[in-house]
């Protein structure tokens, strides 16, 4: 039965998309996850470390595909739902798409070429070196897969869609688990092999996302572009802030990795394995955060286009709540079991399991507030303001973590850890405000419900 997202129970619909981005999004996490936990008990501390150098090159790829994705789908929802827009909604998936090649191009070229140079540049030190070479041996030629599976699975979510691109992640992520075994322990390919298998996950989540265009539900195609110069504008801007989001972690891990080689010195490796870790947490709470905002976002889309505006705050009521669900578990679990959770990416590296327990709880406390951050940026995309959105996300994604990374060690080297909790907390601070203006503002405009919005 198709869904109406203009008349549809709210509720319903959220839980309905919920079920299906917050599944993604958690088991898009599982890939780095996976590779953490596998190379930490194969490796031992090296591996982790190499990984944290690596995972800046990931936030590259995947931010891209949701600068066009979010972007482009973002305004396409918006036109399908106002019936008196003359646009036709498809000439954005076309933009999108044609942005999205383009950029898949240039990020292969400028891997392909220098990625040593880029690697050193994030942090990777004479011993970690090697090893994310041979990771991502194989994984440079397919970044492009990693960057269209988020432009697809935007446009999936919001064609209707979005169980799909559920079944899509969890397939690339069950494949990304057996075989990532397969190859380190069975193979003894080791980082390389790890690196194959998230590669080959991602090239089964693109092709199952892609059988959408062969259902007869799909109603995206081909349309005429107009406009190129204008449009893609508007995209790239609306598209931004998630871009932001996810680009902006890749800025904190360069800047975290390259303070812990400075503070740590010989020692950087077992702190450097100890960060790699918690950025993987940091990445499952963000997924997971992601999974929210990316459920609400094409109801928020549609439901703001056709002006019915009391849907668009019923939305971000529940989006709300579940970030706040969110917080408390990742907290709770973050800050009751470092111990056990390190554990279970080193094995039996007891050097590194000694000292995670005072870095993961000061790290992990971010929890409390970056999910209520992640989810007000979407929702901000969805109402089509842009530029509060990327306000958001400038300021939480970069600018106060990175000054805060360079900052705060100047008092004690241990602050470094506190860097992105203060950062998150200083964000919502300053944007609660705002947000209480404008849910004042959208209760006062008149819908089209007929009725003022209370």
């Amino acid at each position: 039965m198709a869904m109406d997202l203009a008349k549809d129970n709210t509720r319903k619909l959220y839980h309905h998309f919920l079920l299906n981005a917050f599944g993604s999004a958690l088991v898009a996490s599982v890939f780095g996850l996976v590779d953490m936990a596998m190379m930490g008990n194969y490796q031992g501390a090296s591996g982790p470390a190499a990984l944290a150098v690596v995972s800046p090159v990931w936030n590259v790829v995947y931010s891209l595909g949701l600068l066009t994705g979010i972007g482009s789908s973002v305004i396409y929802a918006s036109k399908k739902g106002d019936e008196e827009e003359t646009v036709d909604p498809n000439s954005y998936f076309t933009l999108g798409l044609v942005l999205t090649l383009i950029l898949c191009v240039l990020e292969t070229v400028i891997f392909s070429v220098w990625l040593e140079p880029i690697l050193i540049f994030f942090g990777a030190t004479d011993e970690t070196l090697p090893l994310c070479v041979s990771y991502l041996s194989v994984a440079k030629y397919l970044f492009p897969l990693f960057t269209m599976s988020n432009f697809l699975a935007a446009f999936l979510r919001n064609d209707k869609a979005p169980g799909l691109a559920t079944i899509a992640v969890i397939s690339g992520g069950v494949f990304n688990i057996v075989f990532d075994y397969v190859f380190i322990f069975v193979l003894d390919m080791g980082m390389g092999g790890a690196g194959l298998a998230t590669s080959l996950g991602m090239a089964l989540n693109c092709l199952i996302q892609s059988s959408h265009f062969l259902s007869k539900k799909n109603a995206l195609r081909l349309a005429p572009i107009s406009c190129f110069f204008s449009r893609s504008g508007a995209i790239l801007t609306n598209g931004f802030s998630s871009f932001f989001v996810d680009v902006a972690m890749g800025i904190v891990s360069v800047a975290f990795n390259n303070q812990i080689k400075s503070l740590y010195g010989l020692d950087s490796t077992t702190y450097l394995a100890v960060y790699g870790v918690a950025v993987n947490l940091y990445v499952f709470a963000q997924c997971s955060a992601y999974g929210i905002g990316q459920a609400s976002q094409p109801i928020i889309s549609f439901n703001y286009g056709a002006k019915l505006n009391k849907r668009v705050l019923n939305i971000l009521k529940y989006a709300l709540v579940t970030s706040a669900i969110v917080s408390v578990v990742a907290l709770a679990i973050t800050e009751s079991i470092p111990s056990l959770i390190t554990e279970a990416f080193m094995g039996n590296d007891q050097t590194v399991i000694s000292i995670a327990p005072s870095l993961l709880r000061p790290y992990c406390s971010c929890f409390i507030f970056l999910p209520f951050n992640v989810v007000i940026t979407y929702f901000y995309q969805g109402i089509l303001r842009g530029k509060t959105a990327f306000i958001v996300s400038l300021a939480r994604g970069a600018i106060l973590p990175v000054s805060l990374i360079f900052l705060l060690p100047m008092i004690d080297s241990s602050l470094l850890w506190w860097a992105l909790p203060i950062g998150e907390a200083v964000t919502t601070i300053a944007i609660l405000p705002v947000l209480i203006k404008n849910v004042k503002e959208l209760k006062k405009v008149p819908s089209s419900e007929g009725t003022l919005v209370a």
